[in-house]
């Protein structure tokens, strides 16, 4: 169970960068949209981190591939996730021009 901590600690800080930090536009919503937004987020990515960790197990051994190469992919998935959970609750993220 203390595998879960890596995730849960890391998407908290890679979802502020981005979500605060990247050249994005957030509009529409109030902040209620804009939190269940958030939370989809969060619970997409511990979604694709699980199933990535179950697939990648049994190849890459349990260290690797339950805990590193998860991780590492559902961080890098985080911008198209941020988009389309965003968007399920009526928030639009664009590019900043």
């Amino acid at each position: 169970m203390v595998a879960w901590l890596v995730p849960i600690a890391l998407f908290w800080s890679l979802a502020a960068l981005y979500v605060g930090g990247a050249a994005i536009n957030i509009e529409g919503g109030g902040g209620g949209r804009q939190t269940l937004g958030l939370l989809l987020l969060f619970a997409s990515y511990l979604g694709v981190y699980t199933v990535c960790g179950m697939a990648l197990t049994g190849v890459a051994g349990a260290a690797f591939g339950g805990i590193v190469f998860p991780v590492l992919i559902a961080s890098i998935s985080i911008p198209l996730l941020t988009r389309v959970m965003f968007k399920l609750v009526g928030v639009s993220v664009s590019r900043a021009d």
